[in-house]
């Protein structure tokens, strides 16, 4: 296998405007190297050149006519960042700026740019990686948005968990223990924000201990019964993605899904948004499911059709 700084000045030197193109990287990736020859340690001293070199990198990475290089630029640009400097350190928000705004800005696109797709490996790659995740700066971020009253910024920390959440799952508990006091708060974002968790814990998205399940399902079940609430919309419209996965979760929601009937706390249209949600369950995994269900349907189409 090829050295990836070998390919890269193989590439740089293939037209006059690579040359001067590659010349200012090339010359950044000698400078930080150079400085390790003499100096052992790790220094800070190298973060600004590291991130400066992050930042070409990802510029080159985002642009169609470097593709050719995507690999080698990814394994230099992750060495980099694990061999060199005190990125690891996390409190230097330039490292947020160049990580994670951008993954933030697109996490809800169907299709993803080359830029995004360079982070996600290139963080898939760094060692020290998720070490920034759980710094202070990171931990600030959250809390923050734990006490605000503001929906966008209570939306960018629920979307910063889910980028990181893959790579730190010890950080899970702890932000469970936040959503799940969420959900008690009387701010309708916020409840929105933890419900939104939840269901990702209940579809399987994030894995928690067995124990802590009956506490997430106490805290979730009152959102079906939340009538014409954001969170009962959610909770419903995810209903098929969770209500076979196990089956006590599937014992206990069909009662709360049976008052729902019952007490009518469900307005006409979201009441056909659940019957729609139970029918495609039961049709995704038939042989899980329980009579009690089959008779839930069946009762949820005679409310449907008598409104």
């Amino acid at each position: 296998m090829s050295d990836p700084i070998d390919d890269l000045k193989s590439f740089f030197s293939t037209t006059k405007s690579l040359k001067t193109k590659g010349k200012d990287f090339l010359q950044l990736y000698k400078q930080i190297t150079d400085y390790k020859k003499t100096n052992k340690q790790r220094s800070d001293k190298l973060n600004e050149s590291i991130i400066k070199f992050i930042q070409f990198s990802c510029d080159l990475a985002s642009n169609q006519e470097y593709s050719s290089i995507w690999q080698s630029l990814v394994d230099i640009t992750s060495d980099i960042a694990n061999s060199y400097g005190s990125l690891h350190s996390g409190n230097d928000t330039h490292n947020f700026d160049v990580f994670f705004k951008p993954l933030l800005q697109e996490i809800d696109n169907e299709e993803h740019s080359d830029l995004y797709k360079f982070i996600e490996r290139l963080l898939a790659k760094m060692n020290l990686g998720f070490k920034i995740a759980i710094s202070e700066y990171f931990r600030k971020l959250f809390f923050d948005a734990f006490a605000s009253n503001v929906k966008r910024k209570l939306k960018e920390s629920y979307d910063l968990f889910r980028i990181i959440h893959v790579h730190i799952p010890e950080i899970i508990p702890p932000i469970l223990t936040m959503h799940q006091t969420f959900l008690k708060n009387p701010n309708p974002d916020q409840r929105e924000i933890g419900i939104r968790f939840i269901v990702d814990v209940l579809t399987g998205v994030y894995t928690i201990r067995e124990a802590l399940h009956t506490d997430v399902l106490d805290d979730f079940r009152k959102s079906f019964h939340e009538k014409d609430s954001e969170a009962q919309r959610i909770v419903i419209a995810n209903l098929a993605k969770y209500l076979l996965r196990k089956t006590y979760i599937t014992n206990i929601l069909i009662d709360d899904l049976k008052k729902c009937f019952d007490a009518q706390i469900i307005s006409p249209q979201l009441l056909c948004v659940l019957v729609d949600q139970i029918s495609l369950a039961i049709k995704e995994c038939y042989h899980a499911t329980p009579d009690s269900l089959l008779n839930l349907l069946f009762t949820g189409c005679n409310h449907s059709t008598v409104r």
